[in-house]
């Protein structure tokens, strides 16, 4: 079995590029590529 410091370890990780991703998004550094956007809708609706 893998240890669970390593899963809680993924998961901040995850969190905090997610939370960048976020912030850079609103301040107009990046942009979301809009079929990517969608698709990401579409999955999660269903």
């Amino acid at each position: 079995m893998i240890n669970e410091n390593f899963v809680i370890l993924g998961v901040v990780i995850a969190i905090l590029g997610s939370l960048k991703y976020v912030v850079e998004t609103i301040q107009g550094r990046v942009k979301p590529n809009r079929v990517t956007f969608f698709l990401g809708k579409v999955i999660k609706s269903v």
